[in-house]
């Protein structure tokens, strides 16, 4: 009870903070406001419907994903999913007076009923929504977004729109990347790097033959470039078989990649569930870098899609107190719906460990701040470990920059979501653990969920970006390496007829309960230090790595074969 009291008394704090422009965590942090947009212009506008029996979809997907209910694996298609929550009496009235009360133009509802979009004239948009467009520029770079600071939805239509998504929701500034660059002839020699053949000796992998198409699987990028001749040289460099790209969705610059920059995370997260999971036709879905809401514009697009990617690998965040509440519900309502189609998301834990990327060169931004998607309690997400790549291996630890490891696993605890249910008993006995060197209670939301579920090696990883190596690490590369043994998995339970995984957690979590022998149970570490390539700031409070679930590793990193034989044959 009290537990849920500290949660309620921490919401509203963040609530009133967001809110608050001038707060550490407002909306606008990180932006500098400029001239107002021409009257006569037109915005894209992307409206949420109201959906309707919500109780049931989670109810649903809790049904499917637990191996032990008799409904486990019958998946839904999307028009049945349409017929679940859709309303369409709201998303035609939304249409209706877009079109007829502020002449918009090239108004589409979304097959699924759950999203409208629209070219709408700047002036009709200002005037009815009583609102004021102005572009804004980044303080850390030049992206540049339009956005208000306040709007009003008609009255008419209040009750049929959920969310207005890109008109006051200001994402967070571009995360910094830490790599350090090599000639390429200095990394083909694994010993001290992570390559294909370390991820399966350590993790047991002993095949990575993909056998059925249908096992598909994705990565969600946001601004980056795909080299194909990257990705060919990559498996050339470590005898990996040839093979492509099997869709590019979004705009794709080969030539960008001439620029790490440009291609840098995109190559560590294709070459390498490429790697893992050999022969799965893959999907490099990038976002245009212009674009307002990415993660809202990605799950939109996936929603709709009768053949997206089974399994998906996304690997940025933001933090989590400065997204609008009604764009996370919304996030939640569409990962819910993905998952009851069989479909897996895994999202990156974060770089910068329990204060999230702010706090990496101002210690003032030290406090408890949790990576958003990461923290929905409908994703799986993935940490970082460090040691096994090493020369000569270690025990694998935690990722640290305190510990030599770049970036700092990020774990913790979600402010927005209550902890689900499969997970409590572990977070229980965390919170309860003596050893477990907690921070104080009352400054973290502990009845919230917690994260991550699983971690995977992040440190040192070997990529070919515009022709040279590339060494980076962070949890973007755990991300798409566990991603890639799902899709193993899936492959093999196509094989004997049997449904994808879709959402694991109900099962990684009864697993590791039934059989914790298949976990790597990570014991060493902490996450008080963001990430950092030397001299990292180190926060007063992180959470530490202990037997067991904790907030800095999950469940621990897992031995594939054991993984494999116990999820086969659910």
């Amino acid at each position: 009870m009290r537990s849920v009291l500290l949660l309620t008394i921490l919401l509203v704090l963040i609530a009133l903070s967001v809110a608050n422009p001038t707060s550490p965590y407002g909306y606008f942090k990180g932006w500098r406001k400029g001239s107002g947009i021409d009257s006569d212009s037109t915005y894209h506008l992307t409206i949420a419907v109201v959906n309707q029996n919500l109780d049931l979809l989670e109810n649903l997907l809790y049904s499917v994903s637990n191996p032990k209910s008799p409904m486990y694996g019958k998946y839904l298609s999307i028009d049945e999913l349409t017929k679940i929550t859709g309303v369409p009496k709201a998303a035609n009235n939304i249409a209706d007076y877009l079109k007829n009360h502020m002449n918009a133009k090239s108004v589409t509802i979304t097959p699924d009923l759950s999203f409208i979009r629209a070219e709408v004239p700047v002036s009709a948009l200002e005037n009815k929504f009583n609102t004021k467009l102005h572009h804004y520029q980044s303080k850390s770079d030049n992206r540049k977004i339009i956005r208000s600071e306040t709007y009003t939805i008609p009255h008419c239509i209040q009750d049929d729109i959920a969310a207005v998504l890109n008109l006051n929701h200001f994402p967070n500034p571009k995360l910094e990347k830490f790599v350090t660059y090599h000639d390429a002839k200095d990394v083909k020699d694994p010993n001290g790097y992570c390559v294909p053949s370390t991820l399966n000796s350590y993790y047991n992998i002993n095949s990575n033959t993909i056998t059925s198409a249908k096992a598909t699987q994705g990565c969600f990028e946001d601004g980056q470039n795909i080299s194909p001749s990257d990705v060919s040289s990559f498996q050339s460099q470590f005898h990996l078989p040839t093979q492509k790209i099997a869709n590019i969705v979004g705009p794709n610059n080969p030539w960008a990649c001439l620029n790490p920059d440009n291609c840098g995370e995109a190559a560590l997260d294709i070459e390498y569930i490429m790697a893992v999971a050999q022969g799965a036709p893959t999907t490099f879905w990038a976002m245009n870098p212009n674009d307002q809401t990415p993660f809202i514009d990605w799950l939109i697009a996936l929603s709709n899609d009768a053949s997206a990617p089974i399994v998906n690998s996304v690997s940025y965040g933001e933090v989590e107190q400065t997204v609008p509440s009604n764009v996370t519900s919304i996030f939640n309502t569409q990962i819910q719906k993905i998952g009851l189609r069989g479909i897996s998301v895994m999202v990156s834990s974060g770089d910068d460990g329990v204060a999230n990327f702010p706090a990496r060169t101002d210690p003032s931004q030290c406090g408890f701040f949790p990576s958003y998607p990461a923290s929905s309690p409908f994703v799986t997400a993935v940490g970082a470990t460090q040691g096994p790549e090493a020369n000569p291996p270690t025990q694998e630890i935690g990722e640290s920059s305190s510990t030599g490891g770049l970036i700092t696993s990020g774990g913790g605890f979600s402010t927005v979501w209550s902890q689900p249910s499969y997970q409590s008993s572990f977070v229980s006995s965390y919170l309860s653990n003596p050893n477990a060197n907690q921070p104080p209670s009352n400054l973290f939301a502990n009845g919230g969920r917690g994260y991550p579920d699983v971690s995977i090696i992040g440190h040192n990883y070997v990529v070919v970006v515009g022709g040279q190596g590339l060494v980076v690490s962070g949890t973007s590369a755990s991300s798409p390496v566990f991603a890639g043994m799902i899709s193993l998995i899936n492959s093999q339970r196509f094989a004997q007829g049997k449904p994808s995984l879709g959402f694991l957690n109900p099962a990684l979590y009864q697993l590791a309960s039934s059989n914790p022998e298949v976990f790597h149970d990570i014991t060493s570490g902490k996450n008080n230090c963001p990430a950092a390539q030397s001299n990292p700031t180190c926060c007063q409070y992180g959470f530490t790595a202990v037997a067991g679930w904790d907030a800095m590793t999950g469940l621990g990193s897992v031995n594939f074969q054991l993984l494999a034989q116990h999820l086969v044959a659910l």
